[in-house]
């Protein structure tokens, strides 16, 4: 008797390659926070003047108005897209479960770096992060999908639902959660509105850790996202299949494996930077 060979599953590759857009800004940006706040202030007094060049850049970048324009809107796009995958999780329980696990392991690391180095509370420890923030957002999602589910021809309803939810969050989330000041101890240039709105933690929670995601507003984005997913994706099949091909590779493996990335470039970047600034000033540098 043959064996029936399985369908291969065709990939959404457009999802992929915003995602991966997405992640590999995310990571460019988190290598300038961590230039800033890390590494920076050994580079500045030392003798190499490409060390102190790159810290002015990191500077410059972090009060730029390109930093404040485009960091919001790609980080949406981030979780707007994440949002849209679930229409191709066969279990968003499963998935938001593995990543809730992987989430709070890099917090346990980050923790005993930073205890281990001697750091300032905050400096490397993540404690709720994109990865908590996401992993939060899909059960959250999974929780109210699950009933909808069990409604014959859904599809409909599912879209009002997240789309009303998803707007809700945002606007209620605009007119009602106040601009208390800056982002980050000495930045000017962006509202703090983008790092408030956890249910359980105060507006100034973000002063505590490196990297800061707030269930408000993402989950908005998030459930935006889920909502176009029944709209475009509900036969879970890519729009642009005649557009496939090798040439969109360099962001879409990226994207497909966007967690693996956000965790190898942070623990990469900070490494090399350690590194060199070890080798140049005889200090790791961290604070």
């Amino acid at each position: 008797m043959v064996k029936e060979k399985k369908t291969k599953r065709i990939r959404a590759w457009e999802l992929d390659f915003m995602r991966g857009i997405a992640i590999i800004l995310v990571a460019f940006d988190h290598s300038m926070f961590d230039i800033k706040y890390l590494f920076g202030e050994m580079w500045k007094v030392s003798s190499e003047q490409w060390l102190i060049k790159l810290n002015t850049f990191a500077n410059n970048y972090y009060y730029s108005d390109l930093r404040a324009f485009w960091w919001p809107i790609f980080v949406a796009m981030f979780f707007i897209v994440s949002g849209i995958c679930t229409a191709f999780s066969r279990n968003n329980f499963r998935r938001a479960l593995r990543l809730a696990v992987v989430a709070l392991l890099l917090t346990l690391s980050t923790f005993i770096i930073e205890k281990v180095a001697g750091m300032s509370q905050g400096s490397v420890m993540v404690v709720f992060g994109v990865l908590h923030c996401m992993a939060s957002s899909i059960f959250i999602f999974a929780v109210i999908n699950a009933p909808l589910n069990a409604i014959r021809r859904s599809r409909w309803i599912k879209v009002i639902v997240f789309s009303v939810l998803g707007i809700i969050i945002l606007v209620l989330y605009s007119a009602y959660f106040p601009s208390i000041g800056t982002v980050g101890p000495e930045t000017s240039y962006q509202s703090e509105k983008f790092f408030v709105g956890i249910w359980v933690f105060s507006s100034g929670f973000w002063k505590t850790t490196a990297d800061y995601f707030p269930i408000i507003p993402y989950l908005g984005f998030f459930f935006l996202g889920s909502a176009i997913a029944s709209i475009f994706y509900y036969n879970r099949k890519s729009l642009l299949p005649v557009l496939d091909g090798k040439w969109h590779y360099p962001l879409t493996i990226p994207g497909r494996f966007s967690v693996f990335v956000y965790l190898g470039f942070r623990v990469l970047d900070i490494g090399v930077f350690a590194l060199i600034t070890y080798i140049y000033t005889g200090s790791i540098g961290l604070i």
